[in-house]
């Protein structure tokens, strides 16, 4: 049924795979930088030239920012992960109701009792 209303589970399931690994490159990302801006610290800016300091501090606020940008895009990315995988449950459940209501007509339909004298009603020919 899932093809006939115009989705595709395993498309579904591949785009979640893809957000749940993009989601660990930039968690990955974040960590990297953070690491980075805790490792510069007066032992590799040395704090006696106020030119070398000054870039130091940018240099850390700098990375201060990309971490907090790289935060709020894994942050990103696990909301619009977490959307599409409410949707598929959503898609698959309306689906699944879908199927048992055409199961259940079909059943009513099978269950009728065959026309008195081999002719058919109007609604019967119908649903031929």
């Amino acid at each position: 049924m899932a093809a006939d209303t115009g989705y595709e589970a395993e498309i579904i399931r591949d785009r979640l795979s893809k957000l749940v690994t993009l989601f660990d490159i930039t968690e990955n990302l974040k960590r990297q930088v953070t690491q980075i801006r805790f490792d510069q610290t007066s032992a590799v800016w040395p704090s006696e030239i106020p030119s070398v300091a000054d870039f130091a501090d940018q240099y850390r606020n700098r990375l201060w920012m990309v971490e907090q940008r790289l935060g709020t895009i894994r942050d990103s990315i696990e909301a619009n992960r977490q959307a599409l995988d409410d949707s598929y449950r959503s898609l698959n459940r309306a689906d699944e109701s879908i199927d048992e209501l055409l199961r259940g007509l079909q059943e009513r339909i099978d269950s009728r009792p065959a026309p008195v004298n081999g002719s058919a009603t109007a609604h019967q020919r119908q649903l031929n």
